[in-house]
């Protein structure tokens, strides 16, 4: 609009101009362009105010920037703003450009008005609502009550001023925005009800007044209410606590509750009884009324032929726990109980000596102790010598001592003489006896009887050895107690007839029959028996060839009559074996061997040699990828053949010493040739007060030294030894409580056995104290100057001697009510008592403490300093007249509101209600107290206080306290659980290691606050500041054990294999760096069998190394095959199986490696680690056709039983049901369960023995209730029939079914046979002697049987005929020999565990074992991370001993480490450790 003005005003200008123009000419007037302009405003009817008025003179053309309002109004209008005319009418502008004088007018817009109610404190009801819009004048009709109430009030219309005073209107005249507010009648009907909330008698006080809203209400004191331990201190409101004083202003009905005042009491710790010394103080005391209070020790009290303990209460005599409630002031006795002590007695023996006496009785100090009796059997190989004392005095049993303390008496063992066992070939004929090579032994020791040795008699069998002269067999082993000699005894052989039989002979004549007993030669073809068209061969039990063979003067065991035929062999084309040495160096290949059908290959009869290489048998090929025949082994000769010398490379050997370490195990030795890699200090040598460093040449370390894991060219067998670096110690001084100045400092580092000058205290103060040395252990205090001999770290500690305690005695001096204070006990400058007690004497007032009752000693105020050097009496100084004392308020840090105003008077005085509104940031107001941290005397506000002094009290504030909360994280474990957050705020105490985490390869080291262990470390347990929330991590420290991957070629024709990698945790795997090759195959990269059944790994892949391993070379060029890895799934224990290998239809793996998992039980195998794939059971079939993981399948753990029934048994009884989850032991037949006419043979789940059937003792998997039956195996004797008697024999119609082993030592040998219903019994032979004979299924052997050794067994008729012998099936099942134990944290086996080690060694040697297997297991001490760490040294430190004792016999060893699997005995008991901390050793 404006812009329009202004445009039409140019186009006004130039008619303007031209009529100035002319204008100006018509009158005459020059300087035409000179004319100023004026603005005036017009207020336009207004009816207040007045219009702006603008001074100024503008030129034409000049912009005007209009005014404002000035103060201008019109009533029932507003103010719009100021316009000008225009050719389009008025228009409202800010400003203009000046032509001519200007009026401005005023611009005014109708007003309207609206109406508010205000419900002027109603509490019910809603105000009226008016959402009309008045114009100026407009008379306006008032609304009603609308239902709007106010308790205590009647409703009074609605009150309108208009700028008068408030009245009553029903309408008025509106004229700007207008608030009605409703007017309230005040009614005379409001109440004040008193409770007696808490109180334990009495009863509130009533008020019988109504009171008017507004009206001022006088508080009533307490009536007659009292609460227990507490005074009354007021009324508040009953909501928020609000406290009122004498009177407040009532605004409807109120129900008031009292304050109640914990009473504050004291505690005091008495000396009663004590002979020196002086009692506790406790520095919390006095305590409110029903507080707990902590009790303290004994202070410095002690009674002579007493010990402290615990305090009683000096009223009740009854003895307090560590806290008690406290309901009233409590003196405290101290309760002295007389000393006594005890005699223990230690056997010293590893618990092989038998049970040791107890003594239970109670010694008073000096009475007489009578020693007790021997050990119940003796140390092997020792004998007892009486009971030790301290290393000082050996006593008798039934010798006496006086005892001063409590005592342990230690068994003396005296070490036996050594005894021999001499064998004596009594009656013999010829031979040798044997030798024992375990002698000497040791009296008390366990010998094992040998056999025959060589020695043979004529018609005689071996019975075994006796003491001379040969009467009554030892038996198989016996305890040794001097020089022994046995004597060969012997039993008269039956004699019986070998009869010899043709077989169609078409030619010759028989041999005359062999009569004898035992060992008989059996007859040559003497007779030249021939038979057209074959070849006479020896002779067979049976005359189609399918019994026995024996060749012609061959030995054989005559124990029965039997019928030998001819064995007739077709005449056969002869072949020929030529022998080439395929590269030699020297020497010639053996003659050809020529024959038919098995042949002997020949040895190296001509000492082929090659350069570096030695000779490993013979192949059928030149490059040795044919068939490998050792020298001298049987072949089937069946067309002629070439074979070739196989040439291996030479190995060296590195042999490590430890070079006089006192501990650990040297690694087993590096054998290779050329570049070899060092073993690492895998066993952990060490060497007492040396720290090992590396190896040398020499033993003195003058030779050339090695760092572990370094590498070394291997040209010729060497032995390095253990370098060793002297540690050294040092010496901590420890000020022990100081109070002021610093502990010496001792920079020395000092070699074992080194002299230490101990150091004074240099500047170290204790309050109270005085220097009294440096103690050692406990034991030993050193003055400053003396000297000792250092062999560890050590710490001397300050020993302080307490300075001479005094007392200050206060008196009241005649007072009449109050308490005087408690006496004042120090040393040196203490602080006097202020009147905490409030003593008065009427008429007087305190003024203090004086050494004299009369006043006439020396003046001390109260809380003025005094120095303490003797006991001391103050009496209380009293001045005549009453003083009027304040009471001063201090804040006490707060940070909004005011003090009260100081209370004055003199006697019971109110103390001050928070008048002032105090706060603190951060906390809550909580009353008054006499000292500023609140241990003083605590006061409710509003409460009494006995005034007889000036006395300032501070507020008390309650922190309000946030919770934050400590998380733990496991940081990578691999078992067990994170322990549960801590939560609080403020010193709060860090988790331990609750849940057990572990992770494979690491220690477990404390928290740390980041992740990686670079933030702040804590020990678990140790204090921490909780301000705000935090995660903290497990730390983790690698287990500092090397273990080694040894790489072979498996069948390569040329190449090297790579170096061992050596190392703990991630390592790489090697590249094929030799390279190896294979004719016609590829390399494939490496796997943990030869087989390629084991796990499969790429070249340069990572492994994760915990233990030795081998990986073999795979080779490719026939069908792929593919792996099952099993995966534990959250297991907390045992091992995943090895991966199942193959293509097509395979047998998953069974639960071998006892995986277990805390509350769950195994139930098979699942294609997902949640369990929501497809599962398989243990052992179930598979198709394999991709590689694939399965994950153990963890059910919640949950118990189910094992019913065991008799199965119509005849007498003893059923053993108690079993009861578990997973793998549990199966019951043995400890009820004696039997049944007439039959043997106990094990359990079954079918009552028919149509179900699984298992042994007793076994392991079984329990996933469910189950019955199991009790199997009897009937004995059936029938007569033989007589065709089988005419025969002469007894056909065995069932073999053996194998020789059971028992897993004890001495080893025990379970015989189990099915017999023929025609036999009654059986007779068992070992290398053809009679070893035992039964009449049962089964014979328990007690002895050794191995493979190198023939066992036969013969069926016995009831007529006495015997049948054939036939051969025995060994179990394959392991032997366990031998358990060697250790001690806590040891891989040192003890005891005489070399003796056991040797005498297994001895059998395994005389039995033919060729595979020994040594597992190693730990009990449940320390952490699980280092269990399968030390059962895995324990287990090597065997193999290494064994090694050394098996050399060169080909025996086979493997070492394993089981952890704290299958455990023998209770770990809850020591005993049941110590059998746990074993190694076990198994052959087969």
């Amino acid at each position: 609009m404006k812009n329009q003005y202004i445009s039409r005003l140019r186009k006004a200008i130039p008619v303007v101009l031209v009529l100035g123009l002319f204008t100006s000419v018509f009158v005459g007037v020059p300087n035409a362009f000179a004319a100023s302009y004026s603005v005036t405003y017009n207020g336009n009817g207004q009816t207040g105010g007045t219009p702006p008025s603008d001074p100024g003179a503008y030129a034409s053309g000049n912009t005007v920037n209009v005014l404002g309002q000035n103060g201008l109004y019109k009533t029932g209008y507003t103010f719009g703003g100021w316009s000008m005319p225009t050719g389009m009418g008025p228009q409202v502008i800010s400003s203009f450009t000046i032509l001519t004088d200007t009026t401005l007018t005023a611009v005014w817009n109708l007003a309207t008005f609206s109406v508010t109610y205000s419900g002027n404190g109603n509490t019910g009801g809603s105000v009226p609502i008016d959402n009309a819009s008045y114009s100026f004048g407009t008379t306006v009709t008032v609304a009603g009550q609308n239902g709007l109430t106010r308790t205590g009030y009647t409703f009074g219309g609605w009150s309108y001023s208009g700028g008068l005073a408030p009245s009553v209107v029903t309408s008025f005249s509106i004229q700007t925005n207008t608030t009605l507010t409703a007017v309230w009648n005040a009614s005379a009907t409001l109440t004040v009800t008193y409770r007696d909330d808490g109180k334990t008698s009495g009863a509130a006080p009533i008020d019988p007044n109504t009171y008017s809203s507004g009206a001022t209400v006088t508080v009533l004191g307490a009536g007659t209410l009292v609460k227990a331990g507490y005074s009354f201190g007021g009324w508040t409101d009953c909501v928020i606590n609000h406290l009122y004083g004498a009177t407040f202003t009532i605004l409807g009905n109120t129900v008031v509750c009292p304050v109640w005042t914990i009473n504050p009491y004291a505690v005091h710790y008495l000396a009663t009884g004590s002979t020196y010394g002086t009692p506790p103080s406790d520095p919390n005391s006095p305590y409110v009324s029903g507080a707990t209070v902590t009790v303290l020790g004994a202070g410095t009290l002690l009674k002579t032929g007493y010990h402290f303990g615990g305090w009683k209460d000096a009223d009740t005599h009854i003895t307090t726990g560590p806290t008690f409630i406290i309901l009233k002031v409590t003196d405290l006795d101290p309760v002295w109980i007389p000393d006594t002590y005890t005699v223990t007695y230690d056997g010293n023996c590893s618990n092989s000596c038998g049970a040791v006496p107890i003594d239970p009785t109670a010694y008073s100090p000096n009475s007489p102790v009578t020693v007790g009796a021997a050990p119940a059997s003796n140390y092997p190989g020792f004998h007892f010598s009486g009971w030790a004392l301290g290393g000082l005095a050996v006593y008798q049993p039934g010798q006496t001592f006086p005892i001063t303390s409590n005592t342990v008496l230690t068994a003396v063992w005296v070490a036996n003489v050594t005894y021999t066992v001499t064998y004596f070939p009594f009656q013999t004929t010829s031979g040798t006896p044997p030798v024992d090579i375990l002698n000497p032994y040791s009296s008390g020791d366990v010998v094992f009887v040998l056999g025959a040795g060589t020695l043979l008699k004529t018609g005689y069998t071996f019975n075994g050895w006796s003491n001379c002269p040969a009467i009554t067999t030892v038996g198989t082993s016996f305890v040794i107690h001097g020089d022994t000699t046995l004597c060969s005894l012997w039993i008269a052989n039956p004699k019986f007839k070998v009869t010899y039989n043709g077989n169609g002979n078409t030619g010759g004549s028989v041999p005359n029959p062999t009569v004898g007993s035992g060992s008989a030669t059996l007859a040559s073809n003497s007779g030249s028996l021939v038979k057209s068209g074959s070849t006479f061969g020896g002779w067979n039990t049976k005359a189609n060839g399918l019994g026995v063979p024996y060749a012609v003067g061959s030995s054989y065991n005559l124990m029965a009559d039997v019928t030998l035929y001819a064995v007739w062999t077709p005449a056969q084309v002869i072949y020929r074996i030529t022998y080439k040495g395929n590269g030699e160096t020297g020497g010639s290949a053996p003659n050809p061997t020529t024959g038919a059908g098995s042949v002997l290959l020949a040895t190296n009869s001509g000492n082929l040699v090659k350069s570096s290489n030695h000779i490993g048998g013979w192949n059928t090929k030149a490059d040795g990828s044919g068939v490998t025949y050792l020298l001298g082994t049987s072949y089937n000769l069946i067309a002629n053949v070439t074979v070739y010398a196989l040439w291996l490379p030479n190995t060296y050997t590195i042999t490590y010493d430890g070079n006089g370490a006192t501990g650990g195990v040297v690694p087993n030795p590096t054998v290779g040739s050329g570049s070899v890699t060092l073993a690492y200090n895998s066993g952990a040598l060490v060497k007492s007060g040396n720290s090992y460093a590396n190896w040398n040449t020499a033993a003195d370390g003058s030779g050339t030294t090695y760092v572990v894991g370094s590498t070394y060219s291997l040209i010729a067998d060497v032995t390095l030894y253990a370098v060793w670096v002297p540690k050294t110690f040092t010496v901590t001084y420890n000020g022990n409580g100081f109070t002021g100045g610093s502990a010496p400092i001792d920079p020395t580092g000092y070699l074992s056995g080194g002299t230490v000058v101990v150091s004074g205290p240099n500047t170290l103060v204790k309050t109270g104290f005085t220097f009294g040395g440096w103690a050692l252990g406990g034991l030993v205090i050193y003055a400053p100057g003396q000297t000792f001999s250092i062999t560890s770290d050590v710490t001397l500690t300050a020993v302080w001697n307490p300075n001479i305690i005094y007392t200050i005695t206060y008196n009241g001096n005649g007072f009449s009510s109050g308490a005087v204070p408690s006496p004042t006990v120090g040393s040196g400058l203490v602080t006097l008592a202020t009147n905490s007690g409030s003593l008065i004497k009427s008429g007087f007032t305190f003024g203090g403490w004086n050494t004299a009752i009369d006043g006439s000693g020396t003046p001390y105020a109260v809380g003025s300093p005094y120095t303490l050097n003797a006991n001391i009496t103050l009496f209380a100084t009293w001045f005549t007249g009453i003083n009027s004392y304040t009471i001063t308020y201090l804040g006490n840090g707060f940070t909004g509101g005011s003090v009260p105003s100081p209370t004055v008077g003199s006697g019971s005085v109110i103390l001050a209600l928070n008048s002032g509104s105090l706060v603190k940031t951060g906390a809550v107001y909580s009353g008054w107290n006499t000292k500023t941290d609140g241990s003083g005397i605590p006061y409710g506000v509003g409460s009494n206080y006995n005034l007889v002094d000036d006395i300032t009290l501070y507020a008390v504030w309650i922190p309000i306290i946030n919770v934050y909360t400590i998380i733990y994280s496991g940081n990578g474990y691999t078992g067990g659980s994170a322990p549960s957050p801590t939560v609080g705020s403020g010193s709060v105490t860090l988790a331990t290691n609750i849940g057990s985490l572990s992770k494979s390869g690491y220690t477990f080291g404390g928290w740390n606050t980041t992740a990686g262990g670079t933030g702040t470390p804590y020990a678990v347990g140790s204090n921490y500041t909780l301000l705000a929330d935090i995660t903290l991590y497990a730390v983790w420290s690698p287990i500092n054990i090397i273990y080694t991957i040894t790489y072979t070629g498996n069948t390569n024709t040329g190449g090297v294999a790579p170096h061992a990698t050596a190392g703990l945790g991630s390592v790489t795997l090697a590249t094929n760096s030799g390279p190896l090759v294979k004719s016609g195959s590829t390399f494939g990269g490496w796997n943990t069998s030869a087989g390629g059944t084991g796990t499969p790994y790429t070249v340069g892949s990572n492994y994760t190394l915990l233990a030795d391993v081998t990986l073999y070379a795979m080779w490719s060029g026939g069908t792929t095959v593919y792996s099952v890895t099993y995966a534990g799934n959250g297991n907390t224990g045992g091992l995943v199986p090895t991966p199942t290998v193959g293509i097509g239809s395979v047998t998953l793996a069974s639960n071998g490696g006892l995986l277990v998992r805390s509350g769950y039980v195994f139930g098979g195998w699942n294609l997902k680690a949640d369990g929501s794939g497809t599962s398989y059971p243990a052992s179930g079939n598979y198709n394999l056709i991709a590689n694939v993981t399965m994950y153990a399948i963890w059910s919640p753990f949950t118990s189910f039983t094992i019913t065991y029934l008799g199965n119509s048994n005849t007498s003893g009884s059923v053993p108690a049901p079993t009861i578990g989850s997973g793998l549990v032991k199966l019951a043995e037949n400890t009820g004696g369960l039997s049944r007439t006419g039959y043997t106990f043979g094990g359990w079954n789940t079918k009552a028919n023995r149509s179900g699984t059937s298992y042994l007793v003792g076994t392991t079984y998997d329990l996933t469910s209730n189950i019955t199991l039956y009790a199997i009897f195996i009937g004995v059936q004797i029938v007569e033989t029939p007589p065709d089988l008697i005419a025969n002469g024999k007894i056909d065995v119609t069932a073999p053996p079914k194998k020789i059971a082993l028992n897993q004890i030592v001495p080893v025990h040998q379970k015989f189990i046979t099915v017999l023929p219903s025609n036999a009654i019994g059986f007779e068992l032979y070992e290398n053809g002697k009679f070893i035992a004979r039964g009449t049962t299924n089964s014979y328990d052997l007690q002895q050794i049987v191995g493979p190198k050794d023939l066992v036969k067994v013969q069926a016995v008729g009831k007529d006495g005929l015997k049948s054939t012998q036939t051969p025995v099936t060994l179990s394959k099942d392991p032997i366990s020999l031998a358990n060697i134990n250790f001690n806590t944290d040891s891989y040192k086996f003890i005891g005489p565990a070399t003796k056991i080690l040797d005498q297994v060694a001895a059998v395994i040697i005389q039995h033919g074992y060729t595979k020994l297997e040594i597992w190693g297991y730990v009990d449940t001490q320390g952490s699980k991370a280092s269990w399968i760490v030390l059962s895995k040294n324990r287990a090597l430190a065997v193999k290494n001993y064994m090694t050394k004792k098996l050399k060169g016999t080909g025996v086979t060893i493997k070492n394993a480490g089981r952890a704290q699997t299958q455990a023998v005995g209770n770990n809850n008991t020591a005993a049941g450790r110590a059998l746990n901390r074993r190694v076990e050793i198994r052959v087969s």
